[in-house]
């Protein structure tokens, strides 16, 4: 689904653009190969967190953990 991303970071919450679940889907993804990649290059600072599923837009409201806890995965 990478393949199919966008490299934007302009708006990541979809606030401007009209939402679409599949192409929300698609970025994530090519963001997190990017984080992965971003490993070969020691000099540059990457970071990223998973929530586990949490319910938003693209989780949906049946997702089981809590969006506001999300960050405690890590801690």
């Amino acid at each position: 689904m990478h393949r199919g991303g966008a490299a934007s970071v302009e708006d990541l919450g979809w606030n401007s653009w009209r939402w679409d679940g599949t192409q929300a889907y698609c970025d994530s993804k090519l963001l997190v190969t990017a984080l992965a990649l971003a490993r070969r290059w020691p000099q540059v600072v990457t970071s990223a967190i998973d929530p586990a599923w949490v319910p938003t837009r693209i989780g949906g409201a049946a997702a089981p953990d809590d969006l506001a806890e999300g960050h405690r995965t890590r801690v």
